[in-house]
């Protein structure tokens, strides 16, 4: 086979030394043969030997060698054999075996020649098949393969060597079996060969390890080969991910499985057991499901884990993660890997962290169960002894358990509540048989009620006639008048009702109410009434009578006037208790001014001792720290750290004061200068921690105090540069965004951050969360932005958690000017340009 390849090899592509020496041996081996083979030959032919030497020459060397050994070789034979020494053909028979000769090389030359040509076509033609062939595998999405008749691998596209992530040498033969899943070797062999025996085309699902260690499914769709004669040389195929299809028909055949069994129980004890039993241990270890109830409580309804049916609850904390969390943020919480500081966040107390501690948990995933647009539930999945690290797959997954778990809980709840509400109807339909039976003698009562009443009680139809009245009615006009049901109210005696009665009464059956006072005659005398009449209106608005009732205020009217004499006393001693009040207002305000200064007086005059102790102590050190001994010198270090700390405290409470006391001038302020200036100020201690100052500009005008604004600003940029996070440079991004009513400033920063459970308590005046010797700082700051920002009439906060940074912002009310001040910022370090850019600094 190789010398057959090499033959067939163009002269161009051999060596020039090797073509030199195959055309000049050729020609010596034929002299010599034909000067061995002289005695016997004679003159007779003097070129037959050099015709396989010209066919030699013109395959190895080509053309020009075969013409090469014919015209010397031709020379060289007439002047050896034909006319020895002589080149001189003088018998025509010579001449014409001659130039038959040259004919003869030449042809044989060219024949050669030409079968050089259409090798070199027909190898051109292979070469570029097999070329187009392979770019065409290379670049196809997917993985291509073939096999000789054995099952050997022969070919694999780039896509199959980057898949597995081996060499080509290493797919070759039988080495591409080795990746595929032990499982489903024997049962892909056995389908290879059954198909390679019938020679029939074949489809396999297996999985296959890839350059990361993990198993994919492939799909491997294989035809059979043939060559030109229709000989059977081996498979091609080509195979297709179908991992995530395979997933998810998975996933959908368990979702539907998981369906169809909380659809079968609309109790809520069962609807949790199922969901427990789909997740463990198929999903995790640990399950938890834990209900939301309206008012914010949270019940743990199941338990679950992988060794026992029921984790009970002192074997376990009741949670597995910050289901509170979850609910607060609204969205999934998960945990890739659990560490101390997420078992630290979730944990109650020590004992509860130590008992999660305890679990040896790996992954945590926390769902929310939301229906109708609210949170009902928390689902919980945790892995540990499987050490089992859940992924995003696995997320997503149970975010549809969640959306189905969560109407089947919801189904559930429903299902209980209304055999609740069933059994409370039917225990309202025993309690309106009782309520009728109660009327009757309620309505016995109301009588009762209604003549005990000490007024007029009465209730007029539509055409002003009397249709109940109590007992007073009949007390009031004496014996003599009869029965009054019916009887227009207005006729009933000389009762004062006439025209005003008459008016109100139109007013009442209008659908407004009255009330007046008038004088009623009873029994021959009159008495002084306070009257009312208030409209009976039905469910469609229509007045259905009017209630009337009348008290007797003639002792009323009798205590009032004695009330106006009293009430013009009280006046005369109010006015002398208001003169006095706002003597003794006067002397406090003088007093309050007074404690002020004396306040800010004592806090001024605590500095110059202090001054005197720290100076006196460094001179000390200065003087006398050789001779001191160690004790000494760590003492008189304090003494100086202590004055240094007092008189910083002293200094912010001055400040504290100062802010308490000044008056705060309400001005539009351009927020991009006064940060322009904070920047510019602080640029040094920027530079010293390597920090990066971000704005985005341009940032708008507001309302506010500028010196205020200035002392808010600096502490908060300072506090990002002062609490930053260890081999990681501060950066500090200030933007400022519209809400509406007002215009809420951000400085952010990536420092250590603040737990929510301080969010409040750093506002406060000298709340510190870190000791001296970690961050310097005498806990005024934060407390002197919240007083300035309160002073100017807006509100403050901060947005943080641990190492996650902190997002500090300030509510201010907009200027009455333009929104955004579009000015250009002073020149220098602190500069701006406008137009919506991130500066940085």
């Amino acid at each position: 086979m190789w010398l057959l390849l090499h033959l067939l090899q163009p002269p161009v592509k051999r060596p020039a030394w090797l073509r030199v020496l195959v055309t000049a041996g050729s020609v010596v081996l034929a002299f010599a043969l034909r000067t061995i083979l002289d005695p016997v030959l004679q003159w007779q032919s003097p070129f037959a030997l050099l015709l396989p030497a010209i066919l030699v020459s013109a395959w190895i060397g080509g053309a020009r060698a075969g013409l090469t050994v014919t015209v010397a070789g031709g020379v060289g034979a007439v002047y050896v054999f034909v006319v020895p020494a002589s080149l001189m053909l003088t018998e025509v028979v010579d001449l014409v075996a001659f130039f038959i000769f040259l004919l003869e090389g030449t042809l044989v030359s060219a024949i050669c020649e030409l079968l050089h040509l259409a090798v070199a076509r027909s190898r051109a033609s292979a070469t570029e098949a097999a070329r187009k062939f392979e770019i065409m595998a290379n670049n196809a999405p997917v993985l291509i393969w073939s096999t000789d008749t054995l099952g050997r691998c022969v070919f694999v596209n780039r896509n199959w060597l980057t898949f597995t992530g081996r060499t080509w040498d290493e797919e070759l033969s039988a080495g591409w079996l080795t990746n595929l899943h032990p499982e489903d070797l024997a049962d892909y062999r056995h389908g290879y060969a059954a198909a390679a025996a019938e020679k029939r085309p074949y489809q396999f699902e297996y999985r296959l390890r890839r350059a990361d260690g993990t198993y994919r499914w492939l799909l491997e769709h294989a035809v059979p080969r043939y060559d030109g004669d229709g000989q059977f040389e081996g498979f091609i195929g080509s195979c297709t991910d179908v991992t995530d299809s395979r997933r998810e028909r998975e996933e959908l055949a368990f979702v539907a499985a998981l369906q169809k069994s909380l659809a079968a129980s609309l109790d809520l004890e069962r609807v949790a057991d199922a969901l427990a039993a789909a997740a463990v241990p198929r999903l995790a270890d640990w399950f938890c499901l834990e209900l939301v109830h309206d008012d914010g409580r949270m019940e743990t309804l199941s338990l679950h884990h992988a060794g026992s049916e029921a984790a009970p609850a002192a074997g376990a904390p009741p949670t597995l993660g910050a289901a509170r969390a979850v609910v607060e943020a609204g969205e999934v919480q998960f945990t890739p890997r659990v560490d101390a500081a997420f078992l630290q966040a979730c944990a109650v107390d020590d004992a509860h962290r130590r008992r999660l501690e305890g679990l040896g948990l790996v992954s945590h995933l926390g769902v929310p169960l939301r229906v109708r647009g609210k949170i009902t539930g928390v689902l919980t999945l945790a892995t540990a002894e499987s050490a089992r690290r859940l992924g995003y797959e696995e997320v997503a997954l149970v975010q549809k358990i969640a959306g189905i778990a969560g109407f089947a809980i919801d189904n559930a709840r429903l299902y209980r509540r209304t055999r609740r509400a069933l059994a409370a109807a039917e225990t309202a339909r025993r309690q309106t048989a009782e309520s009728e039976r109660a009327l009757d003698r309620q309505r016995g009562l109301l009588k009762t009620i209604i003549d005990s009443v000490p007024a007029l009680v009465a209730y007029v139809g539509r055409d002003g006639r009397l249709l109940l009245h109590n007992q007073m009615f009949e007390e009031w006009l004496g014996p003599g008048h009869g029965d009054l049901i019916g009887r227009p109210l207005a006729d009933i005696g000389r009762n004062g009702t006439g025209s005003p009665f008459t008016t109100h009464l139109a007013a009442a059956l209008g659908g407004e109410g009255a009330s007046y006072e008038d004088v009623f005659h009873s029994a021959g005398s009159e008495r002084q009434v306070a009257a009312a009449l208030r409209p009976d209106i039905d469910a469609l608005a229509r007045v259905r009578g009017v209630v009337f009732h009348a008290y007797d205020i003639t002792d009323r009217k009798r205590a009032y006037a004695e009330l106006a004499t009293a009430r013009e006393l009280l006046r005369c001693h109010a006015d002398e208790l208001e003169a006095r009040v706002r003597e003794r207002t006067a002397t406090l305000r003088e007093a309050n001014v007074e404690l002020e200064a004396f306040t800010y007086s004592v806090s001024h005059d605590l500095r110059t001792p202090l001054q005197f102790v720290r100076s006196f102590a460094e001179a000390i050190e200065a003087d006398r720290g050789n001779h001191l001994t160690a004790e000494g010198s760590d003492f008189l270090q304090r003494i100086i750290r202590a004055a240094s700390r007092m008189e910083a405290i002293i200094h912010d409470l001055l400040g504290y004061s100062r802010l308490a006391r000044a008056d705060m001038a309400l001005i539009p302020v351009p927020l991009q200068q006064v940060v322009a200036d904070v920047v510019s100020h602080q640029q040094a201690g920027i530079q010293r921690c390597g920090a990066r100052i971000e704005v985005d500009a341009p940032l708008p005008t507001v309302l506010a105090d500028r010196v205020g604004l200035y002392q808010t600003l600096s502490n908060l940029v300072s506090n990002a540069l002062k609490f930053s996070a260890a081999g990681r440079p501060p950066t500090v991004h200030v933007r400022a965004e519209d809400r509406g009513p007002v215009v809420r400033l951000w400085i952010e920063d990536n420092g250590i951050g603040i737990h929510p459970r301080h969010h409040e308590k750093i506002f406060q005046l000298f709340e510190r969360l870190h000791s001296p010797t970690e961050y310097p700082g005498t806990g005024v700051g934060l407390a002197l932005v919240r007083k300035a920002v309160q002073r100017m009439g807006g509100q403050c906060g901060v947005e943080s958690a641990p190492g996650a940074g902190s997002r500090f912002w300030i509510d201010f009310n907009p200027a009455p000017a333009p929104a955004f001040d579009r000015a250009a910022a002073p020149a220098g370090m602190g500069e701006f340009p406008t137009g919506g850019s991130r500066i940085a600094v």
